[in-house]
């Protein structure tokens, strides 16, 4: 992979460098870990300190664009960008496996009433 930064800014307020980059590759699209691993190797930092926004692939072309931040420490990094991407998919697939949420619960509990008051009526009618 031939990867070339077209644009670098330094943020100083967020303690990051943004860079906008074109990579040419053969075969399939490059993996995010392959791309933050080269990014890191030509910039001399830890590859925890590179975050990825997205891999754009031109169709039909061997190259693709993606933006990325260089943060300056991991501590920035972490109040800048929150959790991971994979912490955030790994905390959302327990909760659809969970109990119906409580807005859910009370639909259910109203349509029990209402059974219970059709039937009480239909009591009711026939005495």
């Amino acid at each position: 992979m031939k990867l070339e930064i077209t644009d670098e800014k330094v943020n100083r307020l967020l303690y990051r460098t943004e860079l906008k980059c074109k990579a040419e590759f053969e075969g399939s699209t490059p993996s995010r870990p392959d791309v933050i691993k080269e990014i890191a190797t030509k910039k001399h930092v830890d590859e925890k300190l590179v975050v990825l926004d997205s891999i754009r692939q031109m169709y039909g072309k061997q190259e693709c664009s993606f933006q990325a931040r260089i943060y300056e420490s991991e501590k920035a990094r972490k109040r800048v960008e929150g959790k991971e991407r994979k912490q955030k998919k790994l905390e959302k697939k327990p909760e659809s496996k969970e109990e119906p949420k409580e807005a859910e619960k009370p639909a259910a509990e109203g349509e029990e009433n209402a059974k219970e008051a059709k039937e009480e009526n239909k009591k009711n009618e026939e005495e």
